[in-house]
Parts: structure tokens; C-alpha cells; sequence
């Protein structure tokens, strides 16, 4: 399902969800200055408040959006991704959009470790067997340790928002699936602006990561938040993607 707002703005902003959400994840929040300039594209993956479709890896999953959305847009594009968004958008960079202005990647890496592939695994197994124990663990993974000391119903909510937006375990294993085949990512050298937002405390970037993305896009800049985990606060996102992509 694809969502757009303010179709008659002269660019538009489109933005990739993390793994297990839906486009509230992004929506809820949105600053009225990105609202009030922009088109906005908010994409739900398939079986999140839509039908579900079988797509085996990132690299489909990219010729799904490209076909079904990307290469249909004449105007000016940026394109904002969040962990496995952030991924996504990573894949479709590759397309060599001309109306390509900037990036966005948050809380994302270009490669999994073995550790964080063996984290993909675990929870592989558990979503097919209880959906509750996933989210909590996704959580326990995501999240801050205080957060989850203040809101130890952190897993319960993820929970709750799964059941809302999906019908079964099937569109998260889909995900799962694509984490699981992953291997580095190589970027195809280019100009376009980008930008990096990652938390200090993000066991996924390491300074290897942040080399790649370094020697990938050559108009980069990198911003380190502190006290933030993968799980950034929104609102911290949203400040520095306003001041980002209207320079």
C-alpha cells in the first residue's frame, strides 16, 4: 500500500519503514514543515495493511518499488530509509535515478556481521512460533536498556501493532528471509547527498561500515547521536532530515 500526500508539491520524499512496521512508524510524527514543502510517499511492505507478496530477496524487492513506483516519478526525489528501509533504499540506489537529490539512512549498516546474522536467525525461528516472544525480543535487541527499564511493555506494543497491521507471522519472516541472504552491500559510487543517523550505542555500525559508506558516497555526512540505540527518538530523526535535505 502506498500512501501519498500533497501530490502537487515540486518534490517528493519517500520513506522505507524498519523491519515490522508500518507507515505510522514514519507518519505519526512528520513535522508540518515536510508536510507543508513536500509530496510525502509513505510505502507499507507487502502484508503490512496490505496484500501480501512473495518477494525473495532486497534485490526484488527494489524492482517491485522501482516498477510499481520510483521509475514513475519525473519530479525531484529523496529517499529516506530506517534499518531495513535503509537497506532497501541501498538496492534501489542503484537504478541510477537521475531525479535522484538525496539520501537518508538511518540506523543501517551496508553488511550483517555473523553475530547479527545469527540474531536473525534466532528470530527466524521464534516468529513462526510466537509472535509476542519475537517482539519482545526484538525489543530487548532495539531499545535502550533504561528504556526498557521504564517501559518494560515495550515488547507488548510492538506486539499490538503487529497484530494490527498484519495477519499472520508471514510478512516479518518475508524480511527476516532478506536479512538472512544479505550480503555486503556495494554501492555504486556517486554524488548524490547523503546523509547517515546513527546512535552511539547501535551494535550494528561499527567504523568498517562507516569507511564503506565513506568511500561509496562522496557527498556524505555522518551524524553520531548520543544515548541513542537502533531505536532513535523520532523526533531527533526528523530535525536533522528537515535540516538535511532543504540545504
Amino acid at each position: 500500500m502506498i500512501e501519498r500526500i500533497n501530490t502537487d508539491k515540486p518534490e517528493c520524499i519517500l520513506f522505507f519503514n524498519p523491519m515490522s512496521s508500518d507507515i505510522c512508524f514514519w507518519k505519526n510524527n512528520i513535522p508540518e514543515s515536510l508536510i507543508n514543502n513536500y509530496e510525502i510517499i509513505f510505502i507499507n511492505y507487502p502484508g503490512y495493511n496490505s496484500p501480501m507478496e512473495k518477494i525473495k530477496s532486497f534485490q526484488e524487492l527494489a524492482d517491485y518499488y522501482d516498477n510499481k513506483l520510483l521509475s514513475k516519478i519525473n519530479k525531484p526525489m529523496h529517499l529516506i530509509g530506517y534499518s531495513y528501509g535503509g537497506l532497501l533504499v541501498q538496492h534501489l540506489i542503484e537504478k541510477e535515478y537521475q531525479n535522484l537529490k538525496t539520501i537518508t539512512l538511518v540506523a543501517c549498516s551496508n553488511k550483517l556481521a555473523v553475530r547479527d546474522k545469527e540474531i536473525v536467525s534466532v528470530l527466524k525461528n521464534v516468529i513462526v512460533k510466537d509472535m509476542y516472544l519475537f517482539s519482545r525480543i526484538l525489543s530487548l535487541f532495539s531499545h535502550k536498556p533504561n528504556e526498557i527499564n521504564e517501559n518494560p511493555l515495550l515488547g507488548l506494543q510492538k506486539f499490538s501493532n503487529l497484530k494490527i497491521t498484519t495477519s499472520n507471522y508471514e510478512p516479518v519472516l518475508q524480511q527476516l528471509n532478506h536479512l538472512s541472504k544479505l550480503k555486503d552491500i556495494t554501492i555504486r559510487e556517486q554524488s548524490t547527498k547523503a546523509l547517515i543517523i546513527y546512535g552511539e550505542q547501535d551494535r550494528l555500525i561499527d567504523m568498517t561500515t562507516l569507511n564503506r559508506f565513506k568511500a561509496f558516497l562522496k557527498k556524505i555526512k555522518i551524524i553520531k547521536l548520543k544515548n541513542e540505540s537502533h531505536i532513535i527518538e523520532i523526533s531527533k530523526v526528523y530535525k536533522h532530515i528537515v535540516e538535511f535535505i532543504k540545504q
